[in-house]
């Protein structure tokens, strides 16, 4: 079933209610352009904005209850060195109503950027993966009565990295809020890079585990339950069983 109907530009960073009403997401007239939060009816119904049009908005996560959203939010959209891409830079966490009423900002890290963030099952804690100079990428911890500062932060590093140290992003806890499962890139010693779906304990950083040995880029992670972790590929769609490394393809997007 086909939820939106956009007739251009790019939608995404889905994530569902808990009450499995509403789907909030992204959408911005071209990858790389400036991006806001829409909220639509699972059944498709009165898909709208939330944040204001001055607000360069992605990565929504609905917050306890339901009735507000948690979003990074950029205050500059471009590149900081002519020889790298354009993006969303000096990023914080924000909140803000599902009606598109009060907007807050939680944190004043000015990040380099946000590539995901995800709610603990508890609804206690938001982690973000994130990139920090010179330090690299990061996952971190903020509690959700405290965005002061993380108060975890974990660079995992996998086995083959690159070079240049760890490329670690789309961070997720798992259900049981105990692991978390995250993707990170391997060098393929062929000058182009793979990148697989890994888990590690959200307590400590450690007993970190390769679930999937898949070629080229991987595109996103969705959990779908307590051992279930759905992977897009391109367009190619992969179900991964965390309990037994398994990986099955299931369809295209």
């Amino acid at each position: 079933m086909r939820i939106t109907h956009l007739s251009s530009g790019c939608e995404a960073d889905p994530t569902l209610s808990r009450d499995g009403r509403l789907i909030a997401y992204s959408v911005a007239a071209a990858r790389g352009e400036k991006s806001s939060v829409w909220i639509v009816g699972i059944d498709g119904s009165d898909p709208h904005r939330v944040t204001p049009p001055d607000t360069d908005a992605f990565d929504p996560v609905f917050a306890p209850g339901d009735a507000k959203l948690f979003f990074a939010g950029s205050s500059y959209q471009g590149s900081y060195s002519p020889i790298a891409r354009p993006g969303n830079h000096d990023v914080d966490i924000y909140s803000i109503g599902i009606d598109g009423t009060q907007k807050t900002q939680l944190t004043q890290q000015h990040l380099y950027e946000i590539n995901s963030m995800s709610l603990s099952p508890d609804s206690q804690e938001i982690l973000i993966s994130t990139s920090r100079y010179p330090v690299g990428d990061l996952l971190e911890a903020y509690s959700v009565g405290d965005f002061h500062s993380a108060h975890l932060v974990y660079q995992p590093h996998v086995r083959h990295e690159p070079s240049g140290g760890a490329i670690v992003y789309k961070a997720v806890f798992m259900p049981d809020g105990q692991q978390i499962a995250f993707l990170a890139a391997t060098d393929s010693g062929t000058g182009t890079f793979n990148y697989n779906l890994y888990e590690m304990s959200a307590f400590t950083g450690g007993e970190l585990r390769q679930l999937t040995s898949l070629t080229g880029e991987v595109d996103s992670l969705t959990v779908i339950d307590a051992h279930r972790i759905a992977l897009v590929q391109g367009s190619q769609v992969f179900l991964c069983d965390s309990q037994t490394s398994s990986v099955t393809r299931i369809g295209s997007d």
